[in-house]
């Protein structure tokens, strides 16, 4: 513990790589981390490398959720588009058309009715 106190008081030299300050800003997010592996990231990580990181992070995480709701939204935007169309395509095809002119002199159940007997 000692060695913890007194990285506390002479930071560490900012000997961390970029995936363990990733898996450390990505913990801090998520508020879970194991005591064993949070003094290992006192001892390691410089707090402007976890300052920087952290702000990458938020940036990152910013972008994503941005990008998700756009998706979502975009997605429901053709969706809307999709049944307008369809909704003007059912009133164009539900037009009625000028009924035709029926001539009494027509039957149309009997086949050649209206033609001349050839007797």
């Amino acid at each position: 513990m000692s060695k913890l106190l007194e990285s506390v008081a002479q930071p560490g030299q900012g000997t961390a790589s970029i995936g363990q300050l990733a898996r450390c800003v990505f913990w801090g997010f998520f508020g879970v981390r194991k005591k064993k592996d949070a003094d290992h990231d006192v001892l390691n990580i410089s707090p402007v490398q976890l300052i920087v990181a952290g702000l990458v992070g938020v940036v990152v995480l910013h972008l994503a959720v941005f990008a998700i709701v756009h998706v979502i939204v975009s997605s429901q935007d053709l969706e809307k588009r999709h049944l307008t169309e369809l909704r003007e395509l059912r009133e164009l095809t539900t037009i009625q058309s000028p009924k035709l002119d029926q001539r009494d002199d027509v039957s149309i159940g009997t086949p050649n009715a209206n033609l001349p007997s050839a007797t």
